[in-house]
C-alpha cells in the first residue's frame, strides 16, 4: 500500500459520520404543508362539500377574511385551483366555482372506470392481508342499508367513499392513487344525490364481488367487476337526471 493510499485510510477510519455529528435524537425537519397548500385543501372541501356551490363568485378579499390569512396565498390558491378545474377565472369576471359543462359528468365516470378498474387489478395482485379491509367496508355498508334503507345516508356515503380510496390505495401505485382522489372529489362536487345509497343493496352486492376477486388475486375479475360497477353508478345516476327533467 503506499503512503498515500494510508493517511486516506487512516483519515476514512477516524472521520466522524453524519450520524454521530448530529445531535443524539434529532429527526429530519419534517415538511409541513404551507399556507397555500392549505388554503387550497381548505377550498376544495367547501367546494366539494357544497358550501360554495356552482357558480358562486370568489374574490381575493373574500376569502381571505373567510380563511384569516393575507391575498398572497389566496392568489396562489387560485392557480392552482384553476389548473384542477375547481375554478374558472376570467379577466373581467374574477374567479367562479366550476360550473361542469353538459357532458362533463359522463368523462368523469369514463376517466373513474378507467382509473379504478387498473386498481383494482393491481390490488388483486398483490391481494395482501389489507385487502380484507375492503370486504369489511362493503359488508359494513351493505347491513347498514339493510337495516335502515331510508336512512343513513351520510354514513353510508362515508363509507362508500372510504371503500374506493381504499381500493386506490391497495394498488399500490402513488400516481394512480393521486388521480383517483381527484376523480373522486369531482364525483363527490357534480352530485346533489349519493348514488350509492339510491342503487340500495345492488350496489353494496358489487362491493363485496369486487373485494372477493381481488383478495382471491382475480385480476381480470377485479378490474371487469370494477368497471361493471361504476358503470351501473353512471347509468343510475342518468335515470335520475332524466327523472328530474
Amino acid at each position: 500500500m503506499s503512503i498515500d493510499s494510508s493517511v486516506k485510510s487512516a483519515k476514512s477510519a477516524n472521520s466522524p459520520s453524519l450520524t454521530e455529528l448530529l445531535p443524539v435524537g434529532l429527526n429530519p425537519i419534517p415538511k409541513a404543508k404551507t399556507i397555500r397548500d392549505q388554503v387550497v385543501e381548505r377550498i376544495t372541501h367547501l367546494i366539494v362539500s357544497g358550501e360554495l356551490p356552482a357558480g358562486t363568485r370568489l374574490t381575493e378579499l373574500g376569502m381571505a377574511n373567510m380563511l384569516g390569512v393575507s391575498r398572497v396565498p389566496i392568489r396562489e390558491a387560485f392557480l392552482i385551483l384553476q389548473g384542477d378545474q375547481w375554478i374558472d377565472m376570467q379577466q373581467s369576471q374574477g374567479a367562479k366555482v366550476h360550473v361542469p359543462r353538459s357532458n362533463e359528468v359522463e368523462e368523469i365516470f369514463q376517466v373513474r372506470m378507467a382509473l379504478e378498474s387498473d386498481a383494482a387489478a393491481l390490488a388483486s395482485d398483490r391481494h395482501n392481508e389489507g385487502s380484507a379491509e375492503l370486504l369489511r367496508l362493503a359488508q359494513q355498508g351493505r347491513q347498514l342499508i339493510l337495516s335502515n334503507p331510508e336512512g343513513m345516508t351520510k354514513e353510508l356515503s362515508d363509507i362508500n367513499e372510504r371503500f374506493h380510496e381504499k381500493l386506490s390505495q391497495d394498488s399500490g401505485n402513488s400516481i394512480l392513487i393521486k388521480m383517483i382522489d381527484l376523480m373522486n372529489k369531482k364525483t363527490q362536487m357534480y352530485f346533489t344525490v349519493n348514488i350509492t345509497t339510491k342503487r340500495g343493496i345492488e350496489a353494496w352486492d358489487e362491493h363485496i364481488a369486487i373485494a372477493h376477486a381481488i383478495m382471491n388475486g382475480s385480476r381480470d375479475e377485479a378490474a371487469h367487476l370494477t368497471r361493471t360497477h361504476i358503470q351501473a353508478s353512471w347509468e343510475h345516476f342518468q335515470s335520475l337526471m332524466n327523472q328530474r327533467h
